[in-house]
C-alpha cells in the first residue's frame, strides 16, 4: 500500500502525459480507498483528460459515494466551465454526500474568486450532529460504533469533508487567515475574477521593514554627529571608528532582515487554467513590486535557506501553504524533487 501511494504522488509530481495517463488508469482499481486518493491527486492537475475522468466518476451512480465526493471536490479545484456546469447539475443528486459536496465545491469556488477565505465565510460556527444508521460490513469507510458524523454551519451549508471542518472553530475570525481582515476594502484590481492568496503577515513584515529602514537612516545621519560632539578630547580616529561601527551594525541588521523576508509573496492572483500568475513582492524600500511568473519556470528550492517554497528565474519565493486554500494552485507552487522509488508497477 505504501509503495502504491508513493508511486501515485511521484506520478503527480512528474505531471507528464504518460504519468497522467497512468494515474487515470488506476481508477480501474477495485479499491475505493485508492480511487478516492486518485481523485484527490487528479484535482491538483490542470488537464482536459483529468477533467473528463473526474466527470465520468461523478456521473457514475454505481461508484462509491466517497469517491464521487472527492471527484466533485477535485472538479471544483479545476474550475473550468465544464466542471462548474457539471457540479451545478449534480447539486440535486439523490445521494446526499454527492449533492452536498457539489454545493460545497461551488461555494468554495465562489469565495475564492471573490478573494475571500472560504472558511471565514462559511465555517465560523460549525455544529456537529451525530446520527446513526446501519452500515454494511464491507464498507471501507465505516467508523467505530457505526457512528456517522454530519456537519452543519450557521448558514446551513453541510461540509462533508472532515479536513475542512477541522480548521474551523468559533474563533476563526480571530486567527490569521488568507485575504484581508474583515471590513478591509479590496483594491481595484482585486475585483477581477481569479484565485487570490494573501500573505498572512504581509502587513507586519512591511511595518518591521519600515522601522528597520528608519533606524538605519537615523544611525547613518546621527551617529557621526553624536560621536564627534561628545568627548571632544578623544582621538578623532577612535570617534570615526565608533561611528562607522554603529553605521555598519545598523546597515547589517537591515540587510539581513531584507534577505530573510525577500522571498515572501505578499499577494498572488491566478486565473484557473492560466499558465502564469501575478504576484506582489516587497522591495528593500518596502514598496510593492508586481511580478508575473510562468508555472513552467518553477523549480524545487534546492537550498537550506529558511522560508523558501520554490525557485523561479533564479529567485526564491515563499508561500504559506496553510493559508493557500486552492489545492491545484498549491500543488503547482510546491514541486517535489524527483525520487527514484520504483513503485509504479503496483498501480
Amino acid at each position: 500500500m505504501y509503495e502504491r501511494y508513493a508511486a501515485l504522488f511521484a506520478l503527480r509530481n512528474d505531471g507528464g502525459n504518460k504519468a497522467i495517463t497512468a494515474i487515470i488508469d488506476s481508477l480501474g482499481s477495485k479499491s475505493a480507498l485508492l480511487k478516492h486518493e486518485v481523485a484527490y491527486v487528479l484535482g491538483q492537475l490542470q488537464d482536459k483528460a483529468v477533467s473528463a475522468a473526474l466527470s465520468n466518476i461523478l456521473r457514475d451512480v454505481n461508484e462509491h459515494p466517497m469517491v464521487r465526493h472527492e471527484a466533485a471536490e477535485a472538479l471544483g479545484s479545476i474550475a473550468d466551465d465544464q466542471s462548474v456546469a457539471l457540479l451545478e447539475e449534480f447539486t440535486a443528486d439523490p445521494e446526499a454526500l454527492v449533492s452536498q459536496s457539489c454545493q460545497v465545491a461551488l461555494s468554495m469556488l465562489e469565495a475564492e474568486r471573490s478573494g475571500k477565505s472560504f472558511e471565514f465565510l462559511f465555517m465560523r460556527n460549525p455544529t456537529v450532529v451525530v446520527r446513526f444508521r446501519p452500515i454494511s460490513a464491507n464498507s471501507i469507510f465505516k467508523t467505530q460504533n457505526n457512528v456517522i458524523p454530519t456537519y452543519k454551519t450557521s448558514s446551513q451549508l453541510v461540509a462533508s469533508q472532515i479536513r475542512w471542518l477541522s480548521k474551523a472553530t468559533p474563533t476563526e475570525e480571530d486567527k490569521i487567515s488568507i485575504g484581508p481582515a474583515s471590513g478591509r476594502q479590496f483594491e481595484e484590481g482585486d475585483k477581477e475574477t481569479g484565485i487570490f492568496y494573501y500573505g498572512p503577515i504581509s502587513s507586519t513584515i512591511k511595518k518591521v521593514k519600515l522601522m528597520s529602514l528608519s533606524s538605519c537612516c537615523l544611525s547613518v545621519s546621527l551617529s557621526p554627529v553624536i560621536t564627534f560632539m561628545t568627548s571632544p578630547d578623544s582621538n578623532v580616529i577612535l570617534k570615526g571608528a565608533v561611528a562607522s561601527s554603529v553605521i555598519l551594525f545598523s546597515a547589517s541588521l537591515t540587510a539581513i532582515l531584507h534577505w530573510f523576508v525577500s522571498p515572501y509573496i505578499h499577494k498572488l492572483r491566478w486565473q484557473p487554467g492560466s499558465d502564469s500568475f501575478e504576484m506582489e513582492m516587497l522591495s528593500w524600500l518596502a514598496t510593492h513590486i508586481p511580478k508575473t511568473i510562468k508555472f513552467s519556470d518553477i523549480r524545487p528550492a534546492d537550498t537550506n535557506r529558511p522560508y523558501v517554497t520554490f525557485k523561479a528565474n533564479g529567485n526564491f519565493y515563499f508561500v504559506d501553504s496553510e493559508h493557500c486554500h486552492n489545492k491545484a494552485l498549491l500543488a503547482r507552487l510546491t514541486p517535489q524533487k524527483e525520487t527514484h522509488d520504483s513503485g509504479f508497477k503496483n498501480l
